[in-house]
């Protein structure tokens, strides 16, 4: 029973991460609808998202009113929906309108596929469990990517029809999975101190940072495999395979590295991300842009658990859904942001622009985590 339990749970999360698949299919969609500029077909791999990050937000309110069990299963409803809409959009705007319900479904219940862990597992098996959750995400944006880049070698349309696979999950979690409350008594409802939004505003950022850039080589690496001249739009699909694969890796050895390492994951994290980025200077070849997808898939899958798990560890169970939530909306605005975030990085348009002011962000924060950890160590060494 409770591994059809953990199954169902873990299922919910093959989604969330899927929204940046679609980016191989950009140069597609320039030749469906030509009057769309660069930004605007940008729009349609971030514009989820945007609406994930607001309703998120909502889903605070939302899972107390009407439960986390009705909640998941309405907003897997939604992922379909938004899938079929998608495949029959006439024009760009209504496969905006399209995307930007694929947020809403997606955003309520993003933040309870990691809440409800918190709230139903503690210990090592929670930390574990939030490992393997972010290694389904990634296994999700595998197959994800997979599947888009088999179905874009017959129409751009097909590739939002992998969104249909909210049918099974929701039946699956409909059936295997209970109601977990998350109401609390007003009253005995427990106030974050200055010290715990202090802690919780450092990993949101870092976590905005990391995500960011993670959500920027969604975007780049496609159209750097065709700029390029190493491969065609699927070939760039298969880039997003590899970052996944570097995700799903990172997630099942994410309690080692976790176990060896301690308060430097985020280090080790944001160095493999630097690494990710610094491979993109390397010869035009096909390897070193596959070095670089790997580099960054194995970082989101270290950083993403580290930081969730930091921020639970230092509340008490029922607040993990509002730091949760909190930290969800960091990440949405990240990925939303990715695409005006890379116009400020390469304003004249040049991708070795835009790759060496990435590196100095990443250079500064690493430089950073590196200073923190030797004071750490240091304080430590003291007491």
């Amino acid at each position: 029973m409770q591994k059809r339990l953990i199954g169902s749970l873990l299922a919910i999360s093959l989604l969330p991460m899927t929204t940046g698949i679609v980016a191989s299919a950009t140069p597609q969609l320039a030749m469906a609808f030509p009057t769309a500029n660069a930004t605007t077909l940008n729009l349609v791999v971030t514009l989820p998202s945007f609406a994930m990050m607001v309703l998120v937000l909502a889903s605070q309110v939302l899972v107390q009113r009407w439960g986390s069990k009705r909640l998941v299963i309405i907003g897997l409803g939604l992922v379909a929906i938004a899938a079929g809409l998608a495949m029959v959009a006439p024009t760009i705007k209504w496969l905006l309108a399209a995307r930007l319900l694929l947020g809403v479904g997606l955003g309520l219940y993003n933040a309870l596929a990691v809440s409800l862990i918190s709230r139903l597992f503690q210990g090592a098996q929670r930390q574990r469990l939030l490992g393997y959750q972010n290694a389904v995400q990634g296994l999700g944006a595998l197959v994800g990517a997979l599947a888009v880049a088999g179905v874009l070698l017959i129409s751009w349309r097909a590739a939002f029809g992998f969104y249909l696979i909210s049918l099974p999950i929701m039946l699956a979690y409909l059936k295997n999975v209970p109601e977990v409350s998350f109401k609390t008594p007003v009253q005995a409802a427990p106030t974050l101190t200055s010290s715990q939004w202090v802690k919780i505003g450092a990993q949101a950022g870092l976590l905005f940072v990391l995500m960011t850039f993670y959500m920027l080589a969604t975007l780049k690496l496609p159209s750097l495999m065709v700029t390029r001249k190493l491969g065609t739009s699927s070939a760039g699909a298969m880039l997003l395979v590899v970052m996944s694969l570097g995700t799903v890796l990172a997630g099942l050895s994410y309690q080692w590295v976790k176990q060896h390492c301690q308060i430097a994951t985020s280090l080790v994290g944001t160095l493999a991300m630097l690494g990710g980025y610094l491979a993109l200077l390397g010869p035009a070849s096909r390897w070193w842009l596959v070095s670089s997808a790997l580099l960054i898939g194995l970082s989101f899958g270290w950083f993403v658990p580290n930081v969730f798990g930091t921020v639970t560890q230092i509340v008490l169970p029922v607040q993990a859904n509002l730091v949760t939530t909190i930290l969800m909306t960091s990440s949405n605005l990240a990925n939303f942001s990715a695409s005006f975030v890379l116009v400020w990085l390469t304003p004249t348009g040049n991708q070795t622009q835009f790759i060496w002011h990435s590196l100095f962000i990443l250079g500064s924060l690493s430089s950073f985590l590196v200073i923190r950890q030797f004071m750490f160590r240091r304080i430590t060494s003291m007491n």
